[in-house]
């Protein structure tokens, strides 16, 4: 059972960039560890289709 919460998607603040339009997602979890365990289990389950790209960024500098 995970705590992690999802916030979003919500639009970047560079909405579009080069014609293709941009959304992040914030997650919130209350250790490192249960973040990992998230994401180790969204990387294994979730297959976007093949026009979506997707960067995943923990402890981003800024959210640009």
């Amino acid at each position: 059972n995970t705590r992690t919460e999802v916030l979003g998607p919500a639009p970047a603040l560079l909405a579009k960039v080069r014609g293709r339009y941009r959304r992040q997602i914030l997650l919130k979890s209350p250790t490192r560890r249960e973040l990992n365990r998230f994401l180790s289990s969204f990387r294994m389950e979730f297959r976007p289709p093949a026009v979506v790209r997707m960067t995943i960024d923990v402890d981003p500098v800024d959210m640009l």
